[in-house]
């Protein structure tokens, strides 16, 4: 039978020790979303958050490791480990290595600086990687094609839309702090609204800061826009939910945002308004609630007894996030819409002409 499990998580390097090593029977957690450095020094410059591997007994005295490789392919982890014959975790131990290509430096860099950068970088434990050629040749066809699409011009944005996960959180480049403290971030409200009306039947529409990206900058938009604030391979949902789940599911998806180490599961929305209060009890956090349905008419207090479409992404629907409500749905009341969601953007964006 089987006797090794290795789970891929991506709720977060301090999760991953408290929660997953303690599922019965996990030997190797391999995990993601907090982006944690992990080493035993700082080569890169940033300060280790934990050994690679981090190597930690659970409460049944199993040995379990858990590893991370930093973020966006800046490391590469190498894991190795040895198990008895019942599957157990004898010795785990690895590295991260960073690759770097030798020929994107700065050109005019001597070939002997050049040189001795790079002898410099391996000896860190940089890998020297190149571009490999036969791929180049391969994807060039279609480069200028490329080039002409992320070019195209859908809509036009008189002023800048912050980008925020919780809010006064500090992630845009174009607010402040202070600018979103009080509404967090418009980009991620804005990409909601698009949502629900890709949605011809949804009342509200859901979305995780973390599934959002970028601000959206003062300026033209275009399709390359797009998809470097939504840069994922997610699609639209819909759940026929109740008022009271609606409620949980947002209480839950703020207890994991504040306290749970994921910024990115902070929910904002389209035709939902509530306040948010950090120093309350769960189940009380989110206040004065009010919906809008399809944003026709005025906002007024949810209804916890009544059913709502809600639409949102195939992400947070799964669970993630902390939206565990949103798993609890039974399957006859989830719909996939098979709306890819950066392409429900576009074509929101092109709609729409001018974004605000």
């Amino acid at each position: 039978g089987v006797n090794k499990i290795v789970l891929l998580t991506h709720i977060g390097y301090s999760n991953d020790l408290d929660w997953m090593a303690e599922i019965p029977g996990v030997d190797v957690v391999v995990g993601g979303d907090s982006h944690s450095f992990l080493g035993n020094d700082n080569a890169v410059g940033a300060s280790p958050q934990g050994s690679f591997p981090t190597t930690v007994t659970a409460s049944d005295g199993r040995t379990v490791c858990v590893v991370q490789a930093w973020e966006y392919g800046h490391g590469v982890g190498e894991l190795n480990v040895n198990f008895d014959k019942e599957g157990n975790v004898v010795t785990c131990d690895g590295t991260i290595v960073f690759p770097f290509d030798p020929v994107k430096f700065d050109p005019e860099l001597s070939q002997e600086d050049a040189t001795a950068a790079t002898s410099y970088l391996q000896g860190l434990g940089f890998v020297s990687v190149s571009e490999d050629a036969d791929t180049l040749q391969a994807l060039a066809k279609f480069e200028d094609q490329v080039d002409v699409l992320k070019q195209t011009v859908i809509a036009t944005v008189p002023a800048s839309i912050c980008y925020e996960r919780i809010p006064g959180n500090g992630r845009s480049q174009v607010c402040t702090p202070e600018e979103t403290s009080s509404q967090g971030g418009g980009a991620c409200n804005l990409v909601a609204k698009a949502f629900l009306e890709a949605s011809f039947t949804a009342d509200v529409a859901i979305q995780n800061g973390g599934g959002c990206r970028t601000d959206i900058f003062e300026g033209s938009f275009t399709i390359d826009s797009a998809f470097s604030l939504l840069p994922f391979a997610n699609s639209l949902v819909s759940l026929t939910m109740t008022g009271e789940e609606i409620q949980l599911v947002l209480e839950q998806s703020v207890d994991f945002a504040l306290f749970q180490a994921s910024t990115g599961a902070y929910p904002y929305a389209s035709g939902l308004r509530y306040d948010v209060d950090g120093t309350a009890e769960f189940g009380n956090r989110v206040q004065n609630l009010e919906i809008n349905p399809r944003m026709a008419s005025a906002f007024v207090p949810i209804d916890a007894g009544a059913t709502y479409n809600v639409v949102t992404n195939n992400f947070i629907s799964a669970g993630r996030d902390g939206y565990v409500a949103f798993k609890g749905v039974a399957a006859d009341l989830i719909e996939d819409l098979y709306l890819e969601y950066a392409q429900s953007f576009i074509d929101f964006a092109t709609k729409e002409g001018t974004l605000v």
